[in-house]
């Protein structure tokens, strides 16, 4: 049973209904990419960035920009003299940056914890579907990028049903459910686990 049988069979069980809008829950540094990528910045300066700043010192620029702390929208420069950075995966698979001693925010605590019952991966299912401008349809694949960012998603399509590909455990297939239930099981609305 190789690679290819096994890609094949993950089309086929996540194969979202025509018209459906279907938000991917991937990794939090896709997220953070995803986010810089937005905001313009160029791929060298979203892996310099990536590569020089923890994920949650990232999410904390960003979430800077949104919500009107932060002014430049232009990359932080790397820090100088700041301990090295670790790689730490989590049970997922997914892999954060962070300091050894770095205290996360409630709200990189958050971002982390969606990724600990697995990501499932925009990449391989947006070309399955509509792109926003050339719609013919099919289901649309998008970036779960939480609860309050999604908003802006459902506000554009509102014609469109949604749902939240999740993955049910590590290393499991993942599964398509209704979007509440999936932000839900993901994203603990309410504070919740």
């Amino acid at each position: 049973y190789g690679q290819a049988a096994r890609q094949r069979d993950l089309v086929v069980r996540d194969t979202a209904p025509e018209g459906a809008l279907v938000f991917v829950h991937d990794t939090w540094q896709s997220r953070l990419a995803a986010r810089m990528a937005e905001r313009g910045l160029r791929d060298d300066e979203i892996r310099r960035v990536l590569a020089g700043w923890s994920s949650c010192e990232i999410q904390t620029w960003l979430d800077g920009l949104d919500f009107g702390g932060e002014r430049s929208h232009r990359p932080p420069a790397p820090r100088r003299g700041r301990e090295a950075l670790v790689a730490r995966a989590m049970p997922s698979g997914s892999v954060i940056r962070t300091y050894a001693e770095e205290e996360l925010t409630s709200a990189c605590v958050r971002e982390a914890a969606s990724d600990f019952r697995g990501v499932a991966g925009l990449p391989q299912r947006s070309w399955r579907g509509d792109l926003p401008g050339a719609e013919r349809g099919r289901a649309m694949y998008l970036r779960d990028l939480g609860p309050e960012r999604n908003m802006e998603a459902l506000r554009i399509f509102p014609e469109r049903e949604a749902w939240l590909l999740v993955p049910p455990a590590p290393g499991a297939q993942p599964r398509l459910v209704p979007y509440q239930e999936g932000i839900r099981a993901l994203w603990w609305e309410g504070g919740e686990p």
